[in-house]
């Protein structure tokens, strides 16, 4: 049976990490993967004879939505953030997405809620995004004080997006000058004269050693609707790798970050300095934290913890009962309602502490136990 994939590219870290990192459990119970980027024409003849068509990461046009859905014999929806658009028809998009899928597939309990919201909760899973820690090698934390090197891993993110931080930076490098910040990425320029920063673009093949190189890890994400749902990945590859974090409270950040166990979550540019000082000067601390975040991605966020699960999603869609059509809508008159409004929404994401800590394993209990590799 056939699978058929509309993604961004394979090279997209969505991609990467929640289809391709999948794939072997596809395999083993017979569903031929294959994929398209939505960037070019799509290949109808496939898409017409696949058992399932997966759409990832992309909130169509309606009328590019509807011919999708028309044509495929299953629809399956997959996505773990949202887009950067902060447009007001972004919630419009989602929630025609969402409706028109068979099932969808979420990557944080923020985007659950949202779907449940429009759809029966037995049309939606959650599956975390994934990285295989195996992949990574724990940082030696060898570096002392203001020869501290932190790390800022944003493969695709704006350089606009970023300038919120200079205060944050500018604050660090007064505080310590001799820090340096290695930047990885391919589309972020920045030149701040307070602080040291190293461009490197971001490569598959140097991710992993480029982060065993750095001290601390950083993550920043602005304050926006999209940026409730994302976050995660980054966290992953940071603690995979042994680093402690450093990061805003925003999205996944006030979720993956136990503040003062693997790392701390800092708002003010004083706040940000005080982190950052207190890590370059302990070597252990940093260790002590990254083997924290290190221990809680083995435990809960390997992907051979949950492809299994990923490959049955998949299946029991493949045969279970098509959608009708009248149960979906393609119209584009969608108003945002209040439930749909940034600050409604942000005010009824409270701290789960069920995330946090020595607890993260009641959170994994909440999706639903994972299937290892070896049980399949």
């Amino acid at each position: 049976m056939n699978v058929f994939a509309l993604v961004d590219s394979s090279n997209d870290d969505a991609y990467r990490h929640r289809i391709a990192a999948f794939s072997w459990a596809l395999h083993e119970r017979n569903l031929h993967l294959e994929t398209a980027s939505l960037d070019r024409p799509i290949p109808w003849k496939t898409l017409r004879a696949a058992e399932v068509v997966l759409l990832q990461n992309r909130l169509l046009p309606w009328w590019q939505l509807r011919l999708i859905r028309l044509a495929a014999k299953r629809l399956l929806f997959d996505i773990d953030e949202l887009p950067t658009d902060t447009g007001g028809s972004i919630w419009n998009a989602f929630r025609r997405t969402v409706r028109s899928a068979d099932r969808t597939i979420v990557g944080t309990p923020y985007l659950r809620r949202k779907a449940c919201f429009h759809v029966a909760e037995n049309r939606v899973e959650m599956i975390p995004t994934c990285v295989e820690p195996g992949m990574f090698s724990a940082a030696s934390h060898r570096r002392y004080h203001e020869g501290a090197k932190l790390t800022w891993l944003s493969p695709s993110r704006p350089a606009g997006s970023i300038e919120p931080t200079y205060p944050l930076l500018r604050a660090i490098g007064r505080r310590l000058p001799q820090v340096r910040l290695q930047l990885v990425g391919d589309r972020l320029p920045m030149s701040i004269p307070q602080m040291r920063i190293a461009h490197w673009p971001w490569s598959e093949t140097t991710e992993a050693s480029d982060l065993a190189d750095a001290d601390i890890g950083i993550s920043w994400l602005p304050n926006a609707p999209s940026s409730l749902g994302q976050g995660r990945l980054t966290l992953l590859r940071y603690m995979a790798a042994g680093l402690p974090v450093v990061a805003n409270p925003i999205g996944e950040n006030r979720r993956m970050i136990v503040d003062g166990e693997n790392g701390f979550l800092a708002s003010t540019p004083r706040e940000w300095a005080d982190a950052v000082e207190r890590l370059a000067a302990d070597p252990q601390l940093r260790r002590r934290m990254g083997a924290a975040g290190r221990t809680l991605v083995e435990q809960h966020y390997q992907a051979q913890m949950w492809a299994g699960r990923f490959a049955q999603v998949v299946e029991t869609t493949i045969h279970g009962q098509r959608i009708s059509e009248e149960t979906f809508s393609t119209q584009t008159a969608l108003e945002p309602t209040a439930e749909m409004d940034f600050d409604a929404v942000y005010q009824e994401e409270p701290l789960d502490p069920t995330w946090h800590g020595s607890t993260a394993h009641q959170a994994t209990e909440k999706m639903g136990a994972g299937t290892s590799r070896s049980s399949l």
